[in-house]
């Protein structure tokens, strides 16, 4: 016996339009993957961009260490910037 096995129709019975065909498990994760792809080749080029600007930074004079540490002092929060100055008073580390 012969099993016919249908193919599925991708229209609205009702509206008798026609309908994408349904995501499949594949198309999702390279849907994904191409997405993922897309940032990180975004990533590259600002981590590039970043790096030229601190070796622009270098070049007129500026360390290029310690900009990088006044860029993550600035991320912190005003509370614990505080915090880590009152650290740094309470052993004097500005001295």
């Amino acid at each position: 016996m012969v099993k016919v096995v249908k193919e599925p129709d991708f229209f609205d019975a009702e509206t008798g339009e026609v309908l994408p065909p349904p995501v499949t498990a594949n198309s999702s994760l390279q849907t994904y993957i191409d997405r993922i792809r897309r940032l990180e080749e975004e990533r590259k080029a600002i981590s590039e961009d970043i790096s030229s600007i601190v070796k622009e930074a270098h070049k007129a004079g500026f360390s290029a260490p310690a900009l990088r540490k006044l860029l993550s002092l600035a991320k912190l929060s005003k509370e614990d910037r505080m915090a880590l100055n009152a650290m740094c008073e309470e052993v004097d580390f500005w001295t």
